[in-house]
């Protein structure tokens, strides 16, 4: 049997493999590093990537957090949190609750305790947004300038005959008289002036015809004079006189002619008539010119001056434009309908406009002559004519001084050409007691301003004071900063970029909220009795709402216990009713000194 034995070729073939693996582990390892190296450096470049695209996607983020960690803290204390109602934001309590009035849940927002920073005069506000509330809110902004405007306004109107062109012819020959013929003979008919009206026989005037011809024969100058001066007192043409004066046969009748152009508005007589002394004959009316009377509101009474250019258009001939001025303002102005009477006078040379017609007339007044911004411009161009540069100081102006003059110069000129400073109406919040406009502070800092607005006129308001030229304004969206800073005064740091981390910037705004506040509240104490007055003063607030008495309307006075009450309005009547023992306590603490949610 044979036997093999495997142990002898065991270290030759251990040693050929041994050899193999000691080769690959030799190379094995600088591959691995190769290999991780490789990788390495392109993970390197995958994380850079990555890092710059997510600081690109939150670069708002970041930015905010910076400006919010570098920017000053307010120099107040806050202690703890409040709530209040956004609709009604003097409803504020030290817990969460819903609003009396709408019961909306009332939101927090940090209480602030401390001195408050005063805001600049004519500053109401001062809110903060972020960018993508802006951007949200659509909110934009433009600079003031100056600007020419027109205020654009239309009348209605009748068209009248022109009173100055219209003539009546009476019979001024003694005794009495036969139209022996009429010439013109119909209502209506065109006539021109001078041309003949109709033949009148007259003793008196066949008389003095005829003691004429007997001084002329005789060359009695004195009578010949004083027989013409009689027939022109008899209203004798010109042209008739002229005649007998030259000694031409005479017809020997009175010729009455047309004292104007234009044509017979009424005829009073017929042929064959007898008349005596002072009877109507003919009216007469010349049409070439026109009045168009129209009614102006009493808003716009100080808007119209005599001289002003008209257009005016009619339902008749609606592509013609007839063009005019306004000749004359009534003194009075009309009680009942509360409006000022006005004439304009309107050419009208080919007779298109009758009499009767129903007429539109468009008046453009420049607003740099319109009573209170005339006042404005002339005391604007006053106070800038101290600020002119002395050419005998010998003096050299400095920078400042020099861009000083630039913009003296350019506020001048506009002056002088009859600018005014105006913004878009989109632009002026109207709270009915005052006229703000928010102004651009700083990127995304907005300020309510006061300003006096005047007339408005193509869409613009202008303004009279508290804006200069290039400030930049809030154009769109306005009322929604408006909101911002009305209903969340206090409540900026509930976002970041917001104004409640900015110095001042809440405080300030929530300053000029609670001085609108007081205003109003003792505007509607004053609606009370003064003993009323007195009391309600003395316990201040609502003993079932809490709010301020006065704060919405005038307070309510009830009997509770025999004991005066006053409510801040009807609706916590009946739960004041209901609880008259707790009510009265309530009023007792107020009337102590204590104040709600303290």
């Amino acid at each position: 049997m044979t036997q093999v034995d495997h142990g002898s070729a065991r270290p030759n073939e251990t040693g050929a493999s041994g050899g193999a693996v000691a080769a690959a582990a030799g190379r094995s390892p600088s591959r691995i590093r190769l290999a991780l190296n490789v990788l390495w450096v392109r993970m390197r470049f995958i994380l850079v990537l990555v890092g710059v695209g997510l600081v690109l996607v939150w670069w708002d983020t970041l930015t905010n957090l910076y400006e919010k960690w570098t920017r000053p803290r307010v120099a107040v204390a806050a202690t703890g949190e409040e709530y209040f109602c956004p609709m009604h934001p003097n409803i504020v309590r030290d817990r969460p609750d819903k609003c009396p009035l709408c019961g909306m849940e009332l939101s927090p927002r940090k209480k602030v305790e401390g001195p408050l920073e005063a805001l600049p005069p004519g500053v109401l506000s001062r809110v903060q947004l972020t960018p993508y509330r802006v951007t949200l809110a659509g909110i934009t902004t433009e600079p003031v300038a100056w600007r020419s405007l027109q205020r654009q306004m239309q009348f209605a109107g009748f068209v009248e005959f022109d009173e100055t062109k219209l003539a009546r012819l009476s019979n001024r020959l003694p005794g009495r008289s036969r139209i022996e013929r009429l010439l013109v003979n119909v209502t209506g008919q065109p006539v021109r002036a001078g041309e003949p009206l109709a033949l009148v026989y007259n003793v008196e005037y066949g008389v003095t015809v005829q003691n004429l011809q007997y001084a002329r024969r005789r060359g009695d100058k004195q009578e010949i004079e004083r027989l013409l001066q009689r027939l022109k007192w008899w209203g004798i043409g010109v042209q008739d006189v002229s005649s007998l004066s030259e000694g031409e046969e005479s017809h020997p009748l009175v010729v009455v002619r047309a004292p104007l152009s234009g044509h017979v508005l009424r005829k009073y007589i017929l042929e064959g008539d007898y008349i005596e002394e002072g009877a109507r004959l003919f009216d007469v009316a010349d049409p070439s010119t026109v009045w168009i009377e129209s009614q102006v509101p009493e808003s716009d009474a100080g808007l119209v001056r005599l001289g002003l250019p008209i257009r005016a258009t009619t339902l008749v001939f609606p592509g013609r434009i007839f063009t005019g001025h306004l000749s004359f303002i009534h003194p009075h102005l009309d009680a009942a309908t509360r409006t000022l009477r006005v004439r304009f006078d309107v050419a009208n040379p080919l007779h298109e406009l009758r009499p009767g017609m129903y007429a539109t007339v468009e008046v453009a007044v420049p607003m740099a002559e319109v009573p209170g911004v005339r006042d404005y411009l002339e005391k604007q161009a006053a106070s800038l004519a101290w600020r002119t540069p002395d050419p005998g100081a010998g003096l050299l102006p400095g920078p400042l001084d020099i861009m000083g003059l630039i913009q003296t110069a350019s506020t001048w000129s506009a002056v002088a050409r009859g600018y005014v400073l105006a913004v878009p109406e989109d632009a002026v919040v109207d709270t009915g007691r005052e006229q703000i406009v928010y102004r651009e502070a700083a990127p995304h800092v907005y300020e309510g301003v006061r300003v006096q607005a005047g007339p408005r006129a193509e869409g613009y308001v202008t303004i009279l004071d508290g804006l200069h030229p290039g400030e930049r304004i809030v154009v769109g969206g306005a009322f929604l900063v408006d909101a911002e800073s009305r209903l969340q005064p206090a409540a900026g740091a509930t976002y970041f970029g917001a104004s409640g981390s900015h110095a001042g910037h809440a405080p300030q705004a929530l300053r000029a909220t609670q001085d609108r506040t007081d205003l109003e509240v003792e505007k509607n104490l004053s609606l009370l009795p003064a003993a009323d007055r007195e009391r309600a003063r003395k316990q201040r607030f609502c003993p079932i709402s809490g709010s301020p008495l006065g704060s919405m309307g005038k307070p309510v006075r009830i009997r509770i216990l025999d004991e005066t009450v006053y409510l801040c309005c009807d609706g916590c009547r009946e739960q004041a009713l209901a609880e008259p023992d707790k009510t009265w306590q309530q009023v007792q603490k107020f009337l102590q000194g204590a104040v709600p949610g303290k």
